[in-house]
């Protein structure tokens, strides 16, 4: 778990950020799984595009929204479809 692959407490250079976009990249293109958790337009954002990339495709894409219920606690979202 982090806290976002961008932030270190030193000042990077360029070829230092390249260096880990492309770590980055390769972790979620290597994963079997991957979970964004959020539940604003950014995380929803983020799973289409992981869910949309080539070379990230997995056996199987299940999506699973929740969101937050009247009283509290989650309930499902309806499921959509993926964008042809």
């Amino acid at each position: 778990m982090t806290n976002g692959f961008w932030r270190h407490p030193t000042l990077q250079n360029d070829a230092d950020v390249d260096a880990d976009l492309a770590a980055a990249h390769r972790r979620i293109a290597d994963a079997g799984t991957v979970a964004v958790i959020g539940g604003g337009a950014a995380a929803m954002s983020c799973a289409a595009q992981v869910a949309e990339r080539p070379r990230w495709t997995v056996a199987s894409l299940q999506r699973f929204v929740v969101r937050r219920g009247i009283y509290g606690g989650v309930r499902r979202a309806p499921a959509t479809e993926p964008r042809r």
